[in-house]
């Protein structure tokens, strides 16, 4: 069992503080929903060249500059943009905690974690408008005329990741105007780091976060028994942000079959080197999130909240003793030490705003 010295069970006897009301939010999955469409464009150049292997396929297609003649299996240049249309229909899952200050009449949210795919993927329409210089194939003969883009659907690719995580602070306090009794509107801004990753065999998509502030307006109900019920909407108009891939590896050697004139099949493989990449959401994410009051910081563990005082330390000294999560406030995680404590004489010292 943790133990602590004389000296630090006199050291968390220090002089409470007090703050406003604070909550932890958890979403309502079943009654908050993503509403909401992303189109990912990316330019890429390249190579395609026949499958040709004199040793281990010596009949497969062969690929010649030009629209006649010309021996051998020869690259042909290419460029290829990309585009990927997702409409997400989800609903989303996590949380965020919320102080409200009903005399200032503002409030402040923290910690917003939201996945909005909840764990599941989203299917894509995937376009690519090709460009290549013009070229002939052998087995099975063909012709290919360059110079014009051409757009072909491509196979559908999948949304596999789109979470949004708070980065920081609000910059500035929200507004809350009182239109009932214990009834407030709600009208901010977040500052958040969105991270979205497609697979796809053609145009894979890693994890890539980028930044973004996202207006936020909804309605705050607290009732009598001091639990609070939240309608938020997260507005994703108009979020548009680059991604540099000229450090991404290629996507090399990707079967690629093309019809000919005739009927038959050229298979030729596709090599490509993205070079940047362009993101635009619209839509929005509407929320419902319940929850009960909650500490204001680290150390404010015990009723009443939003105040730190005795109750406070008594209730770290028995979860510290028992190995409790609630006093495990400081890495290593699982570990129950003297940095916990720190942690806690911290949080208890810094008192609630």
């Amino acid at each position: 069992m943790p133990r602590l010295t004389p000296a630090l069970l006199a050291a968390l006897t220090a002089t409470p503080a007090l703050a406003a009301d604070n909550y932890a939010f958890v979403i309502n999955q079943g009654a908050s929903a993503v509403s909401a469409t992303t189109a990912i464009t990316a330019a890429s150049d390249g190579s395609l060249i026949g499958d040709h292997d004199a040793a281990t396929n010596p009949d497969g297609t062969q690929t010649r500059p030009g629209l006649f003649g010309g021996s051998g299996n020869n690259a042909i240049p290419v460029s290829i943009d990309f585009d990927i249309t997702t409409t997400i229909d989800s609903a989303p899952t996590g949380g965020f905690a919320l102080a409200l200050d009903t005399d200032a009449l503002t409030f402040t949210i923290g910690d917003l974690a939201a996945d909005l795919l909840s764990g599941d993927t989203a299917d894509s329409a995937l376009e690519a408008t090709f460009l290549w210089n013009s070229f002939n194939t052998i087995n099975p003969s063909g012709i290919f005329i360059g110079g014009l883009p051409i757009s072909l659907p491509l196979s559908t690719t999948q949304l596999t990741t789109l979470t949004i995580a708070q980065s920081g602070p609000m910059t500035t306090a929200g507004v809350a105007v009182e239109t009932d009794p214990g009834v407030y509107t709600l009208v901010g801004a977040i500052p958040a780091t969105i991270t979205l990753a497609a697979d796809s065999a053609t145009l894979p998509i890693p994890e890539t976060p980028f930044d973004a502030t996202l207006p936020i307006a909804g309605t705050i109900t607290l009732a009598p028994d001091d639990t609070a019920t939240i309608e938020l909407t997260l507005d994703l108009a108009n979020i548009v942000q680059d991604i540099d891939l000229s450090g991404a590896p290629p996507v090399e050697d990707v079967p690629f079959p093309l019809p000919t004139l005739s009927g038959d099949t050229a298979n030729v493989l596709l090599t490509l080197q993205f070079s940047l990449a362009s993101i635009e959401s619209s839509g929005a994410i509407s929320i419902v999130a319940d929850a009960a009051p909650s500490g204001c910081n680290a150390a404010d563990l015990a009723e009443p909240f939003d105040v730190i005082d005795f109750s406070d330390v008594l209730a770290f000294l028995t979860a510290f003793g028992a190995s409790d999560a609630a006093a495990d406030l400081a890495d290593p995680e699982g570990v129950f030490d003297f940095s916990d404590v720190i942690a806690f004489l911290s949080a208890f010292g810094a008192g609630c705003p």
